[in-house]
């Protein structure tokens, strides 16, 4: 499971990256830059949320 949220969080962090340096429009960026930041907390929230229940 470690090994799936490590590759959750660095596709979010490909995908800010990637959204940060297109020179596409504007919409695109926000997009890309979203989804980067939402695939980079997902595998932190789920990590606390685990934490709560578990301990």
């Amino acid at each position: 499971m470690t090994q799936e949220l490590l590759i959750l969080f660095f596709t979010g962090i490909a995908l800010c990256l990637i959204g940060y340096f297109i020179p596409r429009p504007k919409s695109v960026k926000i997009i890309l830059t979203i989804l980067g930041i939402i695939l980079i907390l997902f595998p932190f929230a789920l990590l606390m949320y685990l934490m709560a229940v578990l301990f």
